[in-house]
């Protein structure tokens, strides 16, 4: 420190901090992924209980057409 405590990280110190924000992104990434996965299984249940409920509301109308 005898340049007045200025400190310039060297390139090793740079390429950690570097490969330090490369592994935090693609933890993100991976997250992200994960994410796009749940929302496309969210969207097949969506149209199963839309399906069921179209089924329901057929019965329902049988059964009240018949009583």
């Amino acid at each position: 420190m005898a340049d007045g405590g200025n400190f310039e990280p060297t390139n090793r110190n740079l390429m950690e901090i570097m490969k330090s924000i490369s592994n935090r992104l693609e933890s993100v990434e991976n997250k992200l992924k994960m994410v796009e996965v749940i929302e496309k299984r969210i969207g097949g249940m969506e149209t199963d209980i839309k399906k069921l409920w179209v089924a329901l509301d057929e019965i329902g109308g049988r059964s009240s057409e018949a009583g």
